[in-house]
């Protein structure tokens, strides 16, 4: 598992035990800008099986986490490697602005180097 720590908030890659918890702050993610959800249950399902697969991953910051990044790989034919797309990015709204995003894009990009990624997109 990959993992590193910003400050106080220890940032990990989502494992699929995890997909209850990445469901719930993307439904809130969703919730709170007025945007339409299929709610927690559909998207733990769903997260189940696309964490498993490897063409996406979650990232979570704090314990309990508090932020999410979501990212899925594909190939592309200007790039060699996979490229990334960074699909949802998101933190609490009482601790926005603490540098928590900024840690969890710090390991994706770490990530992505390791994976040999050539580009990251931003949705």
């Amino acid at each position: 598992m990959v993992t590193a720590s910003t400050g106080d908030h220890h940032v990990r890659q989502a494992t699929t035990d995890d997909a209850a918890t990445v469901a719930a702050l993307l439904d809130a993610f969703n919730r709170e800008f007025d945007t339409p959800t299929p709610g927690v249950q559909v998207l733990g399902r769903r997260l189940e099986r696309l964490l498993a697969g490897g063409d996406l991953i979650a990232i979570l910051s704090g314990e309990p986490a508090i932020g999410v990044a979501v990212v899925s790989f594909r190939p592309n034919v200007w790039y060699e490697g996979p490229v990334a797309l960074l699909d949802e990015l998101y933190v609490v709204p009482d601790l926005r602005s603490k540098g928590i995003g900024t840690g969890m894009i710090e390991l994706l990009v770490s990530t992505c180097h390791d994976r040999g990624v050539g580009v990251i997109e931003i949705n």
